[in-house]
């Protein structure tokens, strides 16, 4: 039976939402006029995208950072620091009561700038007791057992020689034997890849050089000097009490933390870098729902005369509402599904950006934005949708 038909007998289309009516009144229209239909859904896709891709990539920073500092730390529950100039390595030889608590470590550590036939990186350089270090870290070298105590020194027993890791090494298509250049300052120093450290441990997945820390200590230019003392406790033995009996026996200038401190400063450096990105996206959403509000208030406006015709042939005021409300939700589910993967491109690019920030002030790190999961495309139809009609009502009960 037609609409007219219909009409003459005195009774409106019937339904929630008459499939007829929605293709004629709004899709034919929407077709007609791709621009401003177009317009609509990149102004929600662009919104939807930068604010799940900013989610995405503080998950994916602040996740690169904790593994890197996992890797770094190792086994460490404390760690002893004095900053800026470093521990004097007569110290170490003072704190050999240390040995109560658990297995006491020193380590050197600087970023230098690495240069192979893959590019250019930014690379941790780790300088290590190696009769020691095997206790705090696990160094499962490729295509060899792991290595400890004098099978470490086998590879390192030699200047310029180091271990990398996996990640970096696949990323740069090195393998033992390999020369790599090392930029320190204004130093190039070329050292020979001695083996590769792999496996599924969080170390081999981080740009890391780990030598031995005599020579780390020639290359990075500090002689004589420790960044820090890392402290890895007799099993069974408290942190918190651990922590309270150290901290007052250590030389003056000397500090005592966790490894965990510098990761809650990282986190509040970047969840302020993150909110203020956070804010931006928020903006963008909204420019794509003031485009939605144009859009229905041009539909509005433009077809009034052919509303009008539709209301003489039954059509009622709430059917007329639902109509350009589903216009809005048209224009938001189709924005939300667009926004969703190019909300993964705009992710990675951000977490390059911080990358190159936690490298620099922090720790060479392997960063990686998540991958997609369903639970990311019902967040985006749930912020689109009900904020598109939101942004409709208002011209639609015109």
């Amino acid at each position: 039976m037609s609409l007219t038909t219909q009409a003459s007998n005195g009774a409106a289309p019937r339904g929630l939402l008459n499939a007829g009516l929605f293709s004629r009144l709004i899709l034919r229209p929407l077709w007609q006029e791709p621009a401003r239909g177009l317009l609509s859904l990149a102004g929600v896709a662009l919104g939807v995208a930068v604010m799940l891709g900013i989610q995405l990539a503080n998950r994916g920073s602040l996740g690169g950072f904790a593994a890197a500092l996992d890797a770094v730390s190792g086994k460490a529950a404390l760690e002893l620091r004095s900053p800026p100039l470093g521990i004097d390595e007569a110290v170490f030889a003072e704190l050999a009561w240390l040995r109560e608590f658990g297995v006491a470590a020193p380590v050197v550590e600087a970023d230098v700038l690495a240069r192979s036939n893959g590019g250019e990186e930014m690379l941790r350089v780790l300088g290590v007791d190696v009769l020691r270090d095997p206790a705090l870290r696990d160094y499962a070298v490729q295509d060899a057992p792991a290595a400890a105590g004098l099978d470490l020194m086998r590879f390192l027993g030699r200047p310029d020689t180091l271990l990398l890791t996996r990640g970096f090494a696949d990323r740069h298509g090195l393998s033992a034997g390999d020369r790599l250049t090392l930029l320190v300052g204004d130093r190039r120093r070329e050292c020979e890849v001695s083996a590769v450290v792999g496996g599924d441990s969080a170390l081999a997945a981080q740009s890391l050089a780990v030598m031995d820390i005599a020579h780390a200590q020639l290359l990075l230019d500090k002689p004589g000097r420790l960044d820090r003392i890392e402290l890895r406790l007799h099993d069974g033995l408290d942190v918190a009490r651990a922590e309270q009996e150290v901290r007052p026996r250590v030389p003056a200038g000397v500090q005592v933390d966790r490894p965990q401190r510098r990761s809650a400063a990282v986190e509040k450096m970047l969840a302020a870098f993150h909110f203020n990105l956070t804010m931006l996206s928020g903006i963008a959403l909204l420019v794509g729902l003031f485009l939605i509000h144009n859009t229905v208030s041009v539909a509005v406006m433009t077809r009034r005369r052919e509303i009008g015709l539709w209301r003489t042939l039954g059509l009622t005021r709430g059917q007329v509402l639902r109509l350009f409300l589903g216009e809005a939700v048209l224009l938001g589910l189709g924005g939300a599904l667009l926004g969703v993967p190019l909300a993964k491109g705009l992710a990675e690019g951000a977490v390059a950006l911080t990358s190159t920030t936690i490298d620099t002030l922090y720790v060479a790190t392997a960063a990686r934005v998540p991958a997609l999961e369903f639970w990311h495309w019902l967040a985006a139809v749930g912020i689109a949708v009900p904020l598109s009609l939101a942004a409709a009502a208002v011209p639609a009960r015109e």
